[in-house]
């Protein structure tokens, strides 16, 4: 009992720290329905119990693949050693590990498998602890909203108790927190003063020079106003940490600029095959431009290509390279330019 709720203390504690350095934490409302198996290991979903079923969650995550939850659930069971009813609640903390991102690329459905512990309580009886498993999706309907399916199962550490392994199957609405960092302020460039001369020249006598008339010269190709470059983790074509602040300051300027267009080049490392990154980019474009338009920006005024393998990447696939994944983030891009029409 004791190693139990140290143990919830511990995870609760880094779950809050692991939320304030990430910047993302989802809460979960919704009901429960408890399956009792007794002594056996997977759901018979015959002795289903919803009688005053609620859920609440917790989560703070450590990155895209790795997080933390502490759950709380009440409901009433049908006890077969009594034949009783009794008021259950259960408290559970969890390491959840999200796989969906390495099996498909929309991170509108996330796939994620747990391990972790709890304990839980019967009116009447003595507190239990439990070692848990479970596995769930979740299905983002917008950018904060959405919905999970969950399935957990717990294995009575007491195999004596009244009522001993059991599932708890949930649905619940889940809203998503998400503060996006504030870039970096970029430091002022120091001012370079050109030393005095120690002796004042002598006057230099100019002869005028004839002057001829110009030959006509082609106007100068249109050059860009602005150009900037927004990142992608390895493999994926999700926003790195802090780059959507680039685009939204994009869509800011489209949409203040009505003349300016936009055009859009994606870009991938050159890790792998030429095909997949050649889809990679296409995803990243699409990710991209997608997000723009959400934002107000017309989808006439936006030009994009996916280029696939950045050709300055190339020499990484030398056996005997000093590329880093960190050193080849900089191939991993959507580069954005914007011209004047």
């Amino acid at each position: 009992m004791r190693l139990t709720i140290m143990i919830l203390g511990i995870l609760g504690c880094i779950a809050t720290t692991t939320a304030q350095q990430y910047r993302f934490v989802t809460l979960t409302a919704g009901t429960n329905a408890i399956d009792d198996i007794g002594l056996g290991t997977f759901p018979s979903f015959s002795d289903l119990n919803y009688k005053n079923p609620f859920l609440f969650s917790a989560e703070g995550r450590f990155n895209k693949s790795l997080s933390v939850s502490l759950s709380g659930t009440s409901n009433e069971v049908d006890l077969e050693a009594d034949q009783s009813r009794r008021f259950y609640i259960g408290i559970d903390a969890m390491l959840n590990f999200y796989i969906d991102q390495y099996l498909w690329n929309n991170d509108d459905v996330e796939w994620y498998f747990s391990a972790g512990t709890g304990i839980y309580s019967l009116k009447g009886l003595i507190d239990k602890g439990s070692m848990n498993g479970a596995t769930g999706f979740r299905f983002w309907i917008s950018d904060q909203v959405g919905f999970n399916i969950q399935t957990m199962a717990k294995f009575a550490m007491n195999r004596t108790s009244a009522l001993r392994n059991h599932y708890v199957h949930s649905v619940g609405l889940v809203w998503g927190l998400k503060t996006k960092p504030k870039p970096e302020p970029e430091s002022e460039p120091e001012s370079i003063l050109e030393p005095a001369p120690k002796e004042i020249p002598e006057p230099v006598v100019v002869t005028p020079l004839v002057v001829e008339e110009p030959e006509e010269v082609e106007p100068q190709a249109d050059l860009p106003l602005l150009v900037s470059s927004v990142y992608f983790d390895r493999n994926s074509s999700f926003f790195g940490r802090g780059e959507e602040v680039k685009l939204d300051e994009l869509v800011l300027k489209m949409l203040s600029e009505p003349e300016l267009r936009l055009e859009v080049d994606s870009y991938t490392d050159s890790t792998g095959e030429e095909a997949y990154n050649l889809w990679l980019a296409n995803n990243r474009l699409e990710r991209t431009i997608e997000y723009l338009v959400q934002r107000g920006v017309d989808r006439n005024r936006i030009q994009g290509e996916a280029k696939g393998i950045d050709p300055a990447s190339l020499p990484c696939k030398d056996q005997n390279n000093n590329c880093t994944e960190e050193s080849q983030r900089v191939y991993r891009r959507a580069e954005f330019r914007v011209f004047r029409q």
